[in-house]
């Protein structure tokens, strides 16, 4: 009885405590990395009003006196003793003080077969890439950093039965790539399983944090030295290029914990020291609107040791640890944060002043790449060699119901008075195994801007599209794979008249060498 009546009270002192600091002016709190809503405006008039409640309800949720602290024992005690977190903190709670980025959980489970689509069209994307890339001289590298449940799946703890599916978004991606290979594409996760199950008291991923450690990220920086030196090296080892390094142990706060607000929960891992660091100034160039920097490596050329040609690395955090390990190797390395977009938004970085492009995405952020092709054909036009480009015949076009074609010595004029202008090209070369194409329209918009879409054999859903600005110009757009397609070009939101100068279908042999390609094509054919 005495216990209840201990517990009764003590509940009702934790109830009374935040009012009873209020009133005193004895305020507790926490400083948060965040802005809090602020108190609503007091008058007669908004006392009738719903929105003047909300807002003071949202004012009082986050400021009442003690809030960081009751949130702390809150998690604290679910953590602890339920090994539970609100969906809202994105943990999932494994075995072992194993804890895993909620996010992740649709891959582990096998449930992505709803994001094909996306992936289908990130993988057509990264054949252009690659395409024209290599036709301006440059190579192209691709790798999937796995996810942490990827790698650890035994600590996830409860996993529900198969489903129809059963596939993650980097299993399609290999899927895609047993039929139509990427010819750079870096595969890290079959090297992380080799390597945790040769070693499997080394962990390759922090335990409270969504990252591969200082040992996961040394083995991913192994295998791109290797493949880049081994591409374009002829004479020097893989080996050179790595950095002497030292382990040592100490306490880590991983991001997870911290979205669990616990950060008092530590754990002990590795954390890498060079001895004989390489010879690299280093600054931060460029804020991007992400909130992230561009960071620049140059190595100091008066070593006089042998370096891998310039080079750009786009991706995510799962970056950070590997630019550590590779910032040595090459004569200039820009670490681009785009967040899985190429180019970045805003179109600060120059293509082709580098020789080599990485692109890294995590395994849970497949299906939200962005690969602007037409950008990027842009960027490297002068460099652009294509295999093969030959145009096709304006008049086999057809438009519809709502449009009418106008012939003239510049092309044809498409007209709508009423409509959106559509035309369809019934018989268009698709890409292949063995030749990837682009199709590019020189079009000219007089009067107002807009947008350009097209779309293959009636799948909309697969539909690209790009501004279309005043005057004439260039947009390129990517082919996908089959034999022959039907395209279908919308040419603007609204009615009007469009000039279609040509039509050319752009073909890039994947077999051909890099050295081959400086003497196939000149610019102007392109």
């Amino acid at each position: 009885m005495k216990l209840k009546i201990i517990i009764l009270i003590l509940f009702f002192f934790l109830l009374l405590m935040p009012a009873l600091l209020r009133l005193t002016g004895k305020d507790v709190e926490q400083q948060e990395n965040r802005i809090k809503a602020k108190a609503p405006v007091f008058s007669t008039e908004v006392l009738l009003k719903q929105n003047y409640y909300d807002d003071f309800n949202k004012y009082f949720n986050d400021n009442f006196s003690m809030r960081g602290y009751y949130i702390f024992a809150k998690n604290w005690i679910d953590f602890n003793a339920f090994s539970t977190s609100p969906s809202y903190n994105n943990v999932h709670i494994g075995k072992k003080g194993w804890l895993y980025y909620l996010p992740e959980m649709k891959d582990f489970f096998g449930e992505a077969c709803d994001e094909e689509a996306s992936v289908d069209r990130l993988v057509l994307q990264l054949h252009a890439l690659e395409s024209v890339l290599r036709a301006s001289g440059k190579t192209f590298y691709f790798m999937v950093a796995p996810n942490k449940s990827t790698i650890y799946p035994e600590f996830v703890g409860y996993t529900p039965g198969k489903n129809n599916c059963d596939k993650s978004k980097l299993n399609i991606v290999l899927d895609r790539f047993s039929v139509n290979p990427l010819n750079g594409f870096i595969r890290l996760d079959e090297q992380l399983m080799k390597e945790k199950a040769g070693n499997p008291s080394v962990l390759l991923y922090y335990k409270t944090d969504t990252h591969w450690n200082w040992h996961g990220a040394k083995i991913a920086s192994e295998m791109i030295l290797e493949r880049v030196s081994s591409d374009v090296s002829d004479n020097v080892s893989h080996k050179h290029f790595q950095p002497s390094v030292e382990f040592h142990e100490t306490s880590y706060v991983g991001d997870l914990v911290k979205l669990l607000g616990l950060e008092n929960i530590v754990e002990l891992a590795d954390r890498v020291n060079f001895p004989n660091p390489s010879a690299t100034s280093e600054k931060k160039a460029y804020l991007l609107s992400n909130g992230l920097y561009i960071e620049h490596f140059t190595l100091d050329r008066t070593v006089g040791v042998p370096s891998l040609p310039s080079a750009v690395f786009y991706g995510d955090s799962f970056l950070d640890r590997i630019t550590d390990y590779v910032k040595g190797a090459f004569s200039k390395i820009d670490v681009i944060p785009s967040q899985h977009t190429i180019p970045t938004k805003e179109d600060i970085e120059d293509l082709s002043s580098y020789r080599i492009v990485l692109f890294e995405v995590v395994e849970r952020e497949l299906n939200h790449v962005i690969i602007n092709i037409n950008k990027v054909v842009s960027a490297l036009r002068s460099s652009i060699h294509p295999s093969r480009i030959h145009s096709l015949n304006l008049q086999t076009i057809k438009t519809n119901p709502y449009a009418y074609l106008q012939f003239n010595r510049a092309g044809v004029a498409v007209i709508s008075d009423t409509h959106m202008p559509e035309i369809m090209i019934p018989s268009v070369p698709a890409s292949n195994n063995t030749t990837f194409k682009l199709i590019k329209l020189s079009i000219e918009s007089p009067k107002s801007e807009g947008e350009i879409q097209i779309y293959f054999n009636s799948n909309e859903n697969a539909r690209q599209h790009e501004r279309l600005r005043v005057g004439l110009q260039d947009i390129y757009f990517i082919l996908p794979y089959g034999d022959k397609v039907s395209a279908f070009i919308k040419l603007n939101k609204t009615h009007g008249a469009f000039n279609l100068h040509g039509i050319k279908i752009l073909e890039f042999d994947s077999k051909m060498k890099l050295s081959h390609y400086s003497s196939v094509m000149s610019r102007a054919n392109l």
